[in-house]
């Protein structure tokens, strides 16, 4: 009979290598995120046709597009806070089923109210997405790769509103803006793989001490430990210990706390306030439909080759370092498209105003699990989604309204540089636990 052995769970998956289990799950978590992608991304791309055929003004074009990302606000919320209690694999199940049904549903719209109606509930299902997504993958990766992994699988985020960003490109000048939607209901498909291949909270079965599951993941996990059935499992002091919300307001995390709130709006601001409008902005700016769309597409395209790259780097040098070059690299390329210059050159610049944003974001969320102990996470990254989904939500309506109001695209364009450099402000005021 071999001895009892205390098993570490959390230090068992930070040391291990990364292997087919944390393929695994990195591919479902990132397919999660694409169609949360796919969702918001249908709203930009189909947002000027849209506007032409129900007769929307630009005030109510953003309204609608704030409508979506104040259900993300409310989803961030009520499913990443119960995630810490409920388990985050069931509502990632329960936020995929919403997003797809009801996003598709936009197909059968006629009018502003159905329109709210079913954009804001898809927003619900949306927003749940990341604080599920990022909070699993922080504990399913090892240690060494945490970064370049949580920030990897949020590419999926931008490579989905590439894909509806190709999907208009395609079908709205031939099919029509609704074709865009239908693709939406193919998220259901990914539903029985998460049932199936999944993990949930190492942290809820050792609680629970479902013996014969951790047994299972960590025959996967770590094959040489050779776990079984008689070992002991345990969790780090840190992480077993019980907290609730307002502990993300206590002397121990109120700094961060702040400063990663004020981060995570001012990244989403920017981006949703961009992307929402970068076509209507480049085509009153002389741009063609076609062309408008592309810079979309570029915009995007920046953040899907820039993201990987930047999370190898900050596992290496350093958040800090890497963040700081994004956040600055994008306030100079904000200001040169408010010149407004011609030619090749504002592609350039939107691909970079989109590879750095939209890094600066998914490293704030791959970062923000290491502040905070486990029955934390869900609830300081729901809650930090929530900041970022109102930053997206007003955004677009102010946009909105500003175009109304006559205000000229290159303007419009350099009133992002100031959240921008507040994110820099905030990322560098960031502290380290312990």
């Amino acid at each position: 009979m071999f001895p009892v052995r205390n098993i570490n769970v959390n230090d068992t998956i930070d040391r291990a290598g990364f292997n087919r289990f944390f393929l695994t799950v990195f591919l479902l978590l990132f397919s999660s995120q694409l169609l949360a992608g796919y969702g918001i991304g249908s709203y930009s791309v189909t947002l000027t046709s849209i506007q032409a055929e129900l007769g929307f003004a630009d005030a109510q074009v953003g309204f609608l597009a704030s409508a979506a990302l104040f259900g993300m606000v409310i989803g961030a919320l009520v499913l990443g806070f119960s995630s810490d209690r409920l388990g985050r694999k069931k509502l990632i199940v329960v936020g995929i089923t919403i997003l797809s049904i009801f996003n598709g549903l936009i197909i059968v719209v006629d009018g502003m109210t159905s329109f709210l109606l079913l954009r804001f509930i898809a927003g619900f299902g949306i927003g749940a997405m990341t604080p599920l997504c990022v909070s699993l993958m922080s504990e399913y990766s090892p240690a060494a790769k945490r970064t370049f992994l949580i920030t990897l699988m949020m590419t999926g985020v931008p490579f989905g509103q590439f894909l509806a960003s190709l999907s208009g490109t395609l079908l709205l000048e031939s099919v029509g803006w609704r074709a865009v939607y239908v693709a939406s209901f193919a998220g259901l498909a990914l539903v029985p793989f998460l049932v199936l291949l999944l993990p949930d909270s190492m942290k809820s079965y050792v609680e629970r001490g479902d013996v014969t599951r951790i047994t299972y993941l960590l025959e996967r996990i770590a094959p040489k430990l050779a776990p079984s059935d008689d070992d002991h499992y345990v969790l780090d002091a840190e992480n077993r210990q019980k907290a609730l919300p307002r502990t993300l307001f206590s002397r121990t995390y109120v700094r961060n706390t702040l400063v990663i709130c004020l981060m995570f709006f001012c990244n989403l601001y920017v981006f949703y306030g961009v992307s929402t409008w970068l076509p209507g902005l480049m085509a009153i700016q002389g741009h063609e439909l076609r062309s408008s769309l592309m810079f979309l597409s570029v915009f995007l395209l920046g953040n899907l080759l820039a993201a990987p790259v930047a999370g190898l780097c900050a596992d290496r040098f350093g958040y800090k370092r890497v963040m700081g070059i994004f956040y600055v690299t994008l306030v100079i390329a904000i200001v040169l498209l408010s010149v407004g210059t011609g030619g090749f050159t504002p592609y350039v610049l939107v691909f970079i105003a989109g590879g750095s944003v939209g890094t600066a974001h998914n490293m704030t969320l791959a970062i923000t699990p290491r502040f905070y102990p486990l029955s934390l996470r869900g609830t300081a990254i729901g809650l930090g989604s929530a900041c970022s989904r109102v930053g997206s939500a007003i955004a677009p309506t102010l946009v909105g309204v500003m175009l109304s109001f006559g205000t000229q695209a290159n303007v419009i364009f350099l009133t992002f540089a100031v959240p921008a450099l507040l994110g820099l402000v905030a990322v560098m005021s960031t502290r380290s636990r312990g």
